[in-house]
Parts: C-alpha cells; structure tokens; sequence
C-alpha cells in the first residue's frame, strides 16, 4: 500500500472554492519571499514523522508577497494567491493568524481559513498546523541567499567501512540524510559533539547510495 503523505500539495491548500459571507480580514502580513523546503510532516491519528528521506519526496514552496508555486520533486503543482488572516482557532480558543487562498478560476472566492501559520524568531523557519485535533503539523525551511544550506550535523556512521557508501560524517539537511568523507581544509570542527548546527556548500559525488554522498565545499559554523 502507498504510504500517505502529510504534506500539502497546491491543491489541498487551494481546496474546493467555496463563498463566504464574511470572509477573514487580511492582516497585511507576508511570508518572507524566497524558497521554503518541506522538512517535516507529524501529527495524525498514527502520530508518524514523515520527511523527505522516508518518503523520498521533496516539496519546495516558492513565495511572493501575493502568490505561492508548489514545486514537488522537479514538477509544478500549480501557484494560487495568498493571504494571512486572522480568524478564532477552534483548539486554541482565540484569534490565530492562518494562510488563505483563492485561485484564478474562481477570483471572487474566498477561502476559509486553512492552517494556522506561524514563523521562527529569525522567520527561516515556517511551521504549518491544521486546526483540528490530530491535525498535521508542518516544517519549511528558507533556502539562504547566500547558497549555503542549513545542516544539523548527526554524528560519525558507525558503520565505518572502507567505502563512500557507509562512513564518514552524516548531516541531515532540509530532512535528507548525507554523509561525507571530510571537511574543507583549515575547517575547524568537533566531530564528536552531535547535533551540530552547520552551514555548508557541498557538490555531488560519482557514487549513488544511502546515506546520499556529497563533497563539503565550503563549511561553516551557524
């Protein structure tokens, strides 16, 4: 059986449009544009984490100050306008700020709110939550303007054999795990402190295995 996927596509989000009286006000506020990565999807009535490594799947919001393109794997799901509004959450019993949308084939509709939406103090990090019980929460992250990503470092694969496939240091990076062989030169870092928080520019390898093999270009500590 497919495994089930908690993670929005562009339609879900879009839903079937739908006329409201009193459709939520706009607060004015914007998700910051650029390019958000799906890291993590948990909650539901199982509770399961799923990422894009144990789904094999990944999902990129594209963000404007009006519009959102969903991107999944190299496809393109579709765009729809959004808004942030602020409407009363049935589990935190108050006003709570949520994405609404409305798309080109129905410009008059306006859509009941969908997940509430809340941004990290540095706003690199979106966090998605149905308001329902055993609801989906979801995790993006901002891709940097600078080309470096952000990586947790995970530790030393035990495994250690004499191969790229297995050894080396592991890093998980926008919810894929990665491993390399060694870092930059002159990079100072304690490898046996994990987790790590880490920046990093890495290149491909000639080799296709599990954990995903890079080369560390450029290295940095966040």
């Amino acid at each position: 059986m497919k495994k089930v996927i908690y993670i929005l596509s562009i339609f879900t989000l879009i839903g079937a449009c739908k006329r409201e009286n009193n459709p939520p006000a706009a607060t004015g506020l914007t998700i910051p544009a650029g390019e958000w990565a799906w890291i993590q999807s948990s909650g539901g009535i199982t509770g399961q984490t799923q990422t894009p490594d144990n789904q094999n799947i990944t999902r990129r919001y594209l963000f404007t100050a009006t519009e959102v393109e969903v991107t999944e794997n190299t496809v393109k799901l579709g765009k729809a306008a959004y808004s942030i509004a602020k409407a009363k959450s049935y589990l935190l019993n108050k006003d709570t700020e949520f994405l609404t949308f409305k798309t080109a084939d129905c410009p008059d509709c306006k859509l009941s709110p969908s997940d509430m939406v809340s941004l990290s103090a540095t706003k690199d990090t979106l966090f998605l939550a149905q308001d329902a019980n055993d609801g989906i929460e979801q995790t993006y992250v901002k891709k940097r303007d600078d080309g470096f990503l952000a990586a947790t470092y995970m530790g030393i694969d035990l495994r250690l054999c004499p191969s790229p496939c297995c050894g080396g240091f592991l890093f998980n990076i926008e919810g894929r795990t990665y491993s390399a062989t060694e870092f930059p030169a002159g990079f100072v870092f304690d490898t046996k402190k994990s987790p790590q928080k880490l920046l990093l520019k890495f290149g491909p390898t000639p080799w296709s295995c599990t954990p995903i093999p890079i080369k560390i270009l450029e290295a940095k500590l966040k």
